[in-house]
């Protein structure tokens, strides 16, 4: 019973997680691995780390016996995580393996460069609206002013305060 309870936990989460011996070899892999790393649980387990995640640095954690959080790997499968590993050590100080738990940050990592490029962008675009010498105002929808270059104000004699709103 208290093995199924803990075989529901260790699925349960969205979080990747992999466990390994002292020989290197998978014992556990959960859902969300299979998910991210894109191999089933019946193909991996008992194979060594490296045959199923080559850039894996769960090993090193078996030899230095320390936490390591928040590392970025790029898989085999082109995705990104963000892992945290830790050596799984008994109260007797024996060691017993080591812990991977990963977050899928592929999805967040393309956003994230692709609000960079709209930035760039919009600077550009910002640069170019306000060196303009004709005269630009842009409104919402319901003719609301939203923004003037500086050309509207030198032309018009009106200021941003009286337009923006």
């Amino acid at each position: 019973m208290e093995s199924m309870i803990h075989e529901l936990i260790f699925n349960s989460t969205n979080d990747g997680m992999v466990v390994i011996n002292n020989d290197e070899k998978i014992i556990l892999y959960n859902k969300s691995a299979e998910k991210i790393i894109g191999e089933k649980k019946g193909d991996v387990l008992g194979k060594h780390i490296h045959e199923v995640i080559p850039s894996s640095k769960l090993p090193r954690v078996l030899w230095t016996r320390r936490i390591e959080t928040n590392q970025e790997i790029r898989l085999n499968n082109g995705r990104k995580i963000i892992a945290t590993r830790v050596p799984i050590i008994d109260e007797n100080g024996r060691l017993n393996g080591a812990l991977s738990v990963f977050k899928d940050i592929t999805e967040a990592v393309r956003l994230a460069e692709e609000i960079t490029n709209l930035k760039e962008i919009e600077t550009k675009l910002q640069a170019i609206f306000n060196s303009s010498d004709e005269a630009i105002s842009v409104v919402d929808e319901n003719g609301c002013g939203m923004m003037i270059n500086p050309a509207y104000t030198r032309i018009t004699g009106l200021e941003a305060n009286q337009i923006i709103g």
